[in-house]
């Protein structure tokens, strides 16, 4: 769902968004930074082919008591990749040659550089977070030359889920909203982001959160567009989410059911696979996690002629 990913990546153009996002990282050294000095960077960070991906943006901060910056990374996705490890460190290695290109280093030092994952997908992120752990079974005595590489991974629908709300923070606000399982949730949360984004010096990133809704938010939970909330503000489409509220519940509890039948035939898949083949390897689980219900067809039917399980998955990504 890229124009998901795209969405989201407006949203947080806005500053004050990074700012709430970045204070829902549990790390001590987060509440040094100075928020005042937040900037975003004009670079394009490009992986080369086979993973191919543009960095969704890049922002620059300084902490107290420093005169050099550090760099975020920041990705936004719908859905699980299990390249991320390798994907971010790509970008961190091509954000280093644009700070040389630029002639922005402090003398010979590079600046601090970490990446940010913000997760919105329903399914669990099971796929690995470190770029070691992706490497195969390792000779003793190699792990102090292989890289280190671990990003930051923000989960909206599970940080929410777990009552991690920060007050006033508009970032969880939005979590919030991504771990709706109904219309009656999702009305509670947008009259609380409504509320919220009243505050004065808010009313461009109003508009934004207005838009994600009827061109993101909307049609990602009910399977179709809504040209008629286009130019709506919050308010009014909490008003007509209200008036539709009945047949829009019936609509959720299907989709609902449809992605309860997905997760059974992921867990069928997964236990035929063990009885041929024995007990699976996580990536191969992070594999079928992962999958679209039309691959998870095409293999399925491979798995009675196939002689190995490599032969299973040929030729499918």
């Amino acid at each position: 769902m890229q124009y998901y990913d795209r969405a989201y990546k407006r949203l947080f153009s806005h500053p004050e968004m990074v700012v709430h996002l970045l204070r829902l990282v549990p790390e001590k050294w987060i509440r040094k930074l100075r928020w005042g000095t937040l900037r975003r960077v004009s670079t394009v960070l490009v992986a080369n082919l086979p993973l191919q991906r543009e960095a969704d943006m890049v922002w620059r901060l300084r902490p107290r008591g420093q005169q050099s910056d550090l760099y975020l990374i920041l990705e936004f996705r719908s859905s699980p990749d299990r390249h991320m490890p390798i994907r971010m460190l790509g970008y961190v290695v091509l954000l280093c040659q644009e700070l040389v290109r630029e002639k922005l280093l402090r003398g010979t030092k590079y600046p601090p550089i970490f990446g940010a994952v913000v997760y919105t997908g329903r399914r669990p992120w099971k796929t690995l977070r470190e770029i070691r752990r992706l490497m195969e079974d390792r000779p003793e005595g190699i792990e102090k030359y292989l890289p280190r590489h671990r990003f930051v991974m923000l989960d909206a629908v599970r940080l929410s889920s777990r009552q991690v709300r920060v007050p006033g923070n508009l970032v969880s606000a939005l979590f919030g909203l991504e771990a709706c399982r109904s219309p009656s949730q999702m009305l509670q949360e947008l009259r609380h982001l409504d509320r919220l984004l009243r505050a004065p010096g808010r009313e461009e990133l109003r508009r934004s959160f207005a838009s994600w809704l009827f061109q993101a938010y909307l049609p990602s939970r009910l399977g179709r567009q809504f040209p008629e909330f286009e130019e709506k503000d919050i308010e009014e489409v909490s008003k007509m989410i209200e008036l539709r509220e009945d047949a829009w519940c019936l609509q959720w509890k299907r989709q609902g059911f449809e992605e309860g039948r997905r997760e059974g035939q992921r867990a069928l898949f997964r236990n035929m696979l063990e009885q041929r083949f024995g007990k699976l390897d996580k990536a191969h689980q992070q594999r079928i996690d992962s999958a679209s219900a039309k691959a998870l067809q095409a293999w399925s039917r491979r798995l009675l002629s196939a002689r190995t399980l490599e032969g299973v998955f040929a030729d499918q990504g």
